[in-house]
């Protein structure tokens, strides 16, 4: 309703419908935002794996030479000849990132 004078009244009870139902608009709000970020981050993380999916991974070594290292290849890095240590070796994984050092080994192993 109306007081004189044209300004509208209004009941505790509807101040308070009023500050629940602004409460309830802002949480809803603040809930859809939180939904359309998880949906984002969700669509990424698909992203990521489709592309980790598509890449060709080598599951078997080129060839093992007599001190136990193995030798790979990968179809992501195809200007490397990458070397895995034996097992208990001081270090893990090595790289030959020039042609010509690839050839070495190559040549290197073939002689044994």
């Amino acid at each position: 309703g109306e007081l004189a004078g044209g300004r509208l009244w209004c009941t505790s009870e509807l101040k308070a419908a009023r500050a629940l139902l602004a409460g309830e608009s802002v949480r809803l709000a603040k809930v859809e935002c939180t939904r359309e970020k998880d949906a984002k981050s969700l669509e990424a993380v698909r992203g990521l794996v489709q592309d980790l999916l598509s890449c060709p991974v080598r599951s078997e070594p080129l060839g093992v030479d007599e001190s136990g290292r193995r030798y790979w290849a990968f179809a992501s890095d195809p200007g490397r000849l990458w070397v895995e240590a034996p097992a208990g070796a001081a270090w893990g994984w090595a790289a030959y990132m020039s042609a010509a050092a690839v050839k070495a080994v190559i040549r290197s192993l073939r002689a044994q």
